[in-house]
């Protein structure tokens, strides 16, 4: 393609995107975004739109008629709206109650407005603090899965255009090859794009020169993957932080673990236990995958700065790495997979550490499984593992350094890109 025609190809991608994000049907991974966002918030409504010829095209929701399919207002909020109370006002769904909204508005990486995120009360509501600011960072994953289809749907436009374009050119072998290669670019990127929803999208200051996070998609990239992890700065000199591994691949898995991120993130802003915690994201598992086999584990903890101690949970995760001068795992009680555990009265129990100076390595099963040479069967396995840790040590590899050396150290071992999704979290203690 031509640097004239691939310019305007990309100029041409945006109202694409969005004529085509209006020509399919609802997904169901928007409306269990939606869904479990109007349910952390405690609101009956939460519903997309998308704008259209002048008009809010409902894209996908919960808790409005179905025959509902665009909005009475035609305005397009151009920031954050919130409204405490709509009485005399022009109503925002015709034949809907609605007597509080906030509407948030989702852009394009060209900031092109792409839709708008909406929740709802029936009744007039304050919103408080804590409630907008989950409300944004809920529209900040809606709008990063909207980008990402919108890309993925205007690739597959072009693709059909460049198909036609061969076939009369009689290309058929090189179109072939060129549909694929842009099949795999469309779902990498939105693959790239909603593993980005798995991870910490920004740290404060003072956990940005603490932590390190290390995230790399296994061989088979086309398949997403369902590791997550974050980390949370709470009152009182404390850090939280939640390390995870849904089991399986793809779409599913993929929604899973974003909706569990989310889910931890929601139930930081209350001083819940480890233990309620650990529930509670069972219970997200067992309402987002009604009737499926998928499970997940997950390691939680808090770690308090001023006393050195970190408290945590093990749901069937590997077990973390206290590090200083030697490596040494952790012996925490292993609770059952998150998922797996309705039928069990007491099926986790927290523990407490003294860290003290030691910095604390977690880290899902992919890092792991790896063959330990290659061409054999034998696994690294954990013993592996604290080998390739004791090698880093003696060569005094900075710290910062040293999740990377050990993903290569895995790779090499293998003798070929790992299989399985590899996510790191490393946490060092505050300087004093």
């Amino acid at each position: 393609m031509s640097r004239i025609s691939e310019r305007t190809a990309n100029e041409s991608r945006a109202p694409l995107g969005r004529a085509l994000m209006l020509d399919t049907a609802s997904e169901p991974f928007f409306g269990r975004l939606l869904r479990f966002a109007a349910e952390q918030l405690g609101v009956p409504i939460a519903f997309l739109a998308i704008p259209s010829d002048g008009e809010q095209q409902v894209k996908a929701g919960c808790g409005l008629p179905a025959a509902v399919r665009r909005l009475q207002r035609t305005a397009v909020p151009q920031r954050l709206e919130v409204v405490a109370d709509t009485g005399g006002q022009p109503a925002l769904v015709a034949g809907v109650a609605i007597g509080a909204y906030v509407a948030l508005p989702l852009h394009g990486r060209d900031d092109d407005p792409i839709a708008t995120f909406y929740l709802a009360d029936r009744d007039p509501r304050d919103w408080a603090a804590g409630e907008l600011r989950r409300a944004r960072d809920y529209g900040e994953l809606i709008e990063e899965a909207v980008r990402a289809r919108r890309a993925a749907l205007a690739l597959g436009a072009d693709q059909d255009r460049e198909r036609d374009v061969a076939a009369r050119r009689h290309r058929a072998e090189t179109d072939a090859h060129r549909q694929h290669a842009q099949e795999s670019a469309a779902v990498e990127q939105l693959s790239a794009r909603l593993q980005r929803a798995l991870l910490p999208a920004r740290l404060d200051a003072d956990l940005d020169a603490r932590v390190t996070v290390l995230y790399e998609p296994g061989s088979e990239r086309l398949l997403l993957g369902g590791d997550f992890l974050d980390v949370r700065l709470l009152s009182g000199g404390r850090v939280a932080f939640v390390l995870g591994d849904v089991c399986g691949h793809g779409p599913e898995a993929a929604a899973l673990a974003v909706a569990l991120r989310a889910s931890w993130n929601a139930l930081q802003d209350d001083d819940h236990s480890l233990e309620t915690v650990a529930d509670r994201l069972g219970h997200t598992v067992e309402r987002e995958q009604p009737g499926q086999s998928l499970f997940a584990t997950a390691l939680l903890g808090v770690l308090d700065d001023r006393s050195g101690v970190a408290t945590m949970l093990s749901a069937g995760h590997p077990m973390p790495i206290a590090i200083d001068g030697d490596a040494r795992p952790l012996e925490l009680p292993r609770g059952l997979p998150l998922g797996l555990a309705a039928d069990h009265p007491a099926p986790w129990t927290a523990a407490t550490v003294q860290l003290g100076e030691r910095s604390l390595l977690a880290y899902t099963d992919g890092l792991v499984e790896g063959r330990l040479t290659p061409g054999t069967a034998a696994r690294l396995g954990e013993d592996g593992l604290l080998t390739a840790i004791a090698q880093a040590l003696e060569a005094q590899t900075p710290p910062r350094a040293l999740a990377r050396r050990l993903l290569d150290h895995a790779t090499r071992a293998h003798g070929s890109p790992l299989p399985d999704d590899v996510a790191v979290l490393q946490l060092f203690p505050r300087a004093r």
